[in-house]
């Protein structure tokens, strides 16, 4: 599992912003994997991040797949 299979993660869960531990357990994957293939999919730009504050006001960074609809 890679690359390709967190990009269909992404695409099937459609503009819902994940973070890395989430994507790891969905898929299970190690987090260290899941941030590798981001990486990859963030320099192909075919992911945008935003970053959210959890319970603990501690900064998240959350991911998702580009869609035109998150321009709009």
């Amino acid at each position: 599992m890679g690359v390709e299979n967190i990009y269909e993660f992404l695409k099937r869960n459609g503009g819902n912003f994940f973070s890395t531990k989430e994507i790891a357990k969905e898929l299970g994957l190690t987090e260290n994997s899941v941030s590798n293939s981001l990486k990859v999919l963030r320099k192909r730009k075919e992911v945008v991040s935003k970053t959210l504050h959890d319970k603990l006001g501690q900064a998240v960074p959350r991911y998702a797949l580009r869609t035109t609809e998150l321009y709009v």
